[in-house]
């Protein structure tokens, strides 16, 4: 979906009940959860992506529940219940078999309600991974231009996407380049190595849903990123 606050944002592929949605982002990797929002500024940037990747505003799963304590809603991820955008009259609780999942687009765009883990609610979800931090580098008296590198996509729908793309900057071209992938346990799954160009397809083996951490070396230059597959 896009980066905000030091996070990068991502949407399912498929539909679930809250609880569904609730397993299946762990089974991709067990330190994610559904997303939390804690700000307007989040709220709204959630919605307009979401118009960008599905074209409209779909109903969308978030991690707030109130099962434990009714109406006391509470995030997935552990952080503070800091910020809300109810539609009016909601949270209300209203079924028989009791609400206590949040879902975003409801009455109109970005605003929540309390839904069902029922078959009749089934929606997308949105989860967010912290962005690696990016290390300082000591200002040079001569000001220098920094090759740059761009890697994408970081979101893989395992069934269809065979590959990724590093794209370099012209000083780097003709060098030199190494390509890793490791799983979230450490274990290598991919190795590469070519010689650069502007844009450079580097091909995947078969990789099953989770986290992977990659590095790009070209030259002297170290690239660190992240990709997430999901099927």
């Amino acid at each position: 979906m896009g980066d905000y606050n030091g996070h990068h944002y991502y949407i399912s592929n498929e539909k679930y009940s809250y609880w569904d949605a609730h397993n299946h982002v762990r089974s991709i990797d067990t330190s994610f959860r559904l997303v939390s929002i804690h700000s307007q500024g989040e709220n709204s940037f959630i919605v307009m992506k979401e118009r960008m990747v599905l074209g409209t505003d779909y109903p969308l799963w978030i991690g707030g529940t109130d099962t434990v304590n009714e109406g006391q809603f509470v995030w997935d991820d552990g952080t503070d219940f800091d910020y809300s955008n109810w539609c009016s009259g909601e949270p209300n609780n209203s079924y028989d078999s009791g609400e206590d999942y949040i879902m975003i687009n409801y009455g109109g765009p970005g605003l929540w309600n309390d839904a069902t883990n029922t078959g009749d609610d089934i929606f997308h979800y949105v989860f967010k991974v912290k962005k690696p931090s990016t290390p300082q580098v000591t200002p040079q008296v001569t000001p220098q231009f920094t090759p740059q590198v761009d890697i994408f996509p970081t979101l893989l729908n395992g069934d269809i996407s065979d590959h990724i793309n590093v794209n370099v900057t012209s000083p780097l071209h003709s060098k030199e380049c190494k390509v890793w992938l490791n799983d979230s346990g450490g274990k290598m799954v991919l190795y590469n190595e070519f010689v650069s160009v502007e844009n450079n397809k580097v091909h995947l083996p078969f990789m099953a849903n989770g986290l992977y951490h990659g590095v790009v070396i070209i030259g002297e230059e170290k690239y660190r990123f992240k990709v997430v597959v999901v099927r």
